[in-house]
């Protein structure tokens, strides 16, 4: 009795995991992103993922998107960059590997 009581358990706990989903806003307003299988459901009415996640969200909440990421933009770096690359130009167009009135 005891096994078939832990063979239950297992069959139940296995069966709602798989009922079980998760989802996860997008960036995109019109797209959902199903965590169990990664998929990316569009908001679609024919669509009947669609339509499933519409009968999850009655009683869960989606994931937040995950935010934008920020370009950091070093100024320093790139004021320097700059400049080595104004310093080449110069070496090239005075070997005469560039044409004199080469400008950027």
């Amino acid at each position: 009795m005891k096994k078939l009581t832990i063979i239950l358990a297992i069959i139940l706990t296995f069966t709602l995991s798989a009922w079980a989903e998760d989802y996860k806003l997008t960036q995109d307003p019109n797209i959902v992103q199903r965590l169990s299988d990664t998929a990316f459901i569009p908001f679609a009415e024919g669509n009947r993922d669609y339509q499933a996640y519409l009968v999850w969200n009655e009683t869960n909440d989606a994931q937040p998107a995950d935010p934008v990421p920020v370009l950091v933009v070093d100024k320093n770096r790139v004021s320097v960059d700059a400049e080595i690359r104004l310093m080449t130009i110069e070496r090239l167009k005075a070997s005469g590997d560039i044409p004199q009135d080469y400008e950027e």
